[in-house]
């Protein structure tokens, strides 16, 4: 009787074991792609607890534009909730035409807990979360996210004008913020 228990522990682990290594598990690795299509990639959504993570301990955010002289810092706490929950909680098929318009640095206490490149122009709406500069994550940029960003960072095709930095910066300051210019380059800092 106990030899024909051991026969049957050992083969209900070699069973478990075999479906585990033929790649049944639904949970994606982290960066894979979920789906690919001739259109763009899926890849798995931020997971939850990483974004609660995030709202836990994110005490500063940093935007860096890509193709505009301009960088953000949001350090309020309610600034600070408000970028975050412009992250959607599901993916987002990542279209191979879509180009980064900006950066997110997240920090905490001094710490940078998270990179994420922020896609919003020409119909891309994503959040790439990064890790060792790769895309690990995407999530979908809300609507209202979408239209948060491109008033602060415009689409824009050529060079930026003095006329165009003269109206961020109304714009900023409109907004309680103020721009600074730092070594040739225009940032923004809270007033």
């Amino acid at each position: 009787m106990r030899q024909f228990f051991y026969l049957l522990l050992v083969v209900f682990v070699f069973v478990q074991c075999k479906s585990e290594s033929d790649g049944s598990s639904k949970a994606p690795a982290s960066g894979k792609v979920v789906k690919a299509t001739p259109k763009g990639k899926e890849y798995a959504k931020l997971p939850s607890d990483s974004l609660q993570f995030f709202y836990a301990n994110t005490d500063e955010i940093d935007l860096i534009a890509y193709d505009a002289p301009l960088s953000m810092n949001f350090a309020k706490a309610n600034s600070v909730r408000y970028i975050l929950q412009l992250i959607n909680s599901k993916p987002v098929l990542l279209s191979d035409d879509c180009k980064p318009n900006g950066h997110l640095v997240f920090t905490g206490q001094g710490d940078v807990l998270g990179e994420a490149d922020l896609y919003f122009h020409d119909g891309c709406k994503a959040v790439a979360f990064m890790k060792n500069n790769k895309i690990a994550y995407v999530n979908e940029l809300s609507q209202v996210g979408i239209d948060f960003f491109m008033r602060f960072i415009p689409e824009k095709k050529n060079q930026y004008t003095e006329d165009d930095i003269d109206k961020l910066r109304k714009e900023y300051e409109s907004q309680g913020l103020k721009m600074k210019e730092k070594d040739g380059e225009q940032t923004k800092k809270k007033k």
